[in-house]
C-alpha cells in the first residue's frame, strides 16, 4: 500500500511531463493582429484573382490566414523552390519597389504560388496598400 502512495502522484507528474501540445495560434477574428488582416485580405484576393484567370492556385496563398490555419501545403519542394526563384527574378512594378515592405509583400505573394502576372496586378489594389500601410 505504501508503494501506491507514491507510484500515484509520480505517474501523474510524470505523464504531465511528456506533453507534446504545442502553443495554439490565434485564429478568432478579434485575436489576430491588424497586420495579418490586412496582408491576409492581399493574399485573399490573389487566390481569387489567380483562380479567375483560369491559373493554378494552391492553397498555399492563404496557408496561415484567419480561418485557413489548418491547411497544408499543396506545393512540392521543387514548386516552393521554382516559386522563390521566380519571386527574385520578377521585375518589381512601380509600387512594390518604392520601399523594401512593398517589395517584400509582391515576392511573398509570387514565393506562395501566386502567379507573377497576378501578383503584378495586385501591386496597383486597394489591398496591397493596405497591407503596405499596416506593415509600415
Amino acid at each position: 500500500m505504501h508503494f501506491f502512495q507514491f507510484a500515484l502522484p509520480a505517474l501523474i507528474l510524470l505523464a504531465g511531463c511528456n506533453s507534446t501540445s504545442a502553443p495554439t495560434m490565434p485564429t478568432a477574428p478579434a485575436e489576430v493582429s491588424a497586420k495579418v488582416t490586412t496582408v491576409c485580405a492581399l493574399y485573399e484576393r490573389a487566390y481569387v484573382e489567380t483562380k479567375a484567370a483560369l491559373l493554378p492556385a494552391p492553397l498555399d496563398i492563404v496557408i496561415g490566414c484567419p480561418g485557413r490555419t489548418s491547411l497544408k501545403s499543396q506545393m512540392s519542394r521543387l514548386e516552393n523552390a521554382a516559386a522563390f526563384r521566380r519571386a527574385a527574378a520578377a521585375p518589381l512594378p512601380a509600387a512594390a519597389s518604392k520601399s523594401d515592405v512593398g517589395k517584400r509583400l509582391f515576392q511573398r505573394m509570387i514565393s506562395r504560388g501566386v502567379p507573377v502576372e497576378v501578383a503584378t496586378r495586385m501591386t496597383s489594389t486597394p489591398e496591397f496598400s493596405r497591407a503596405l500601410a499596416a506593415r509600415t
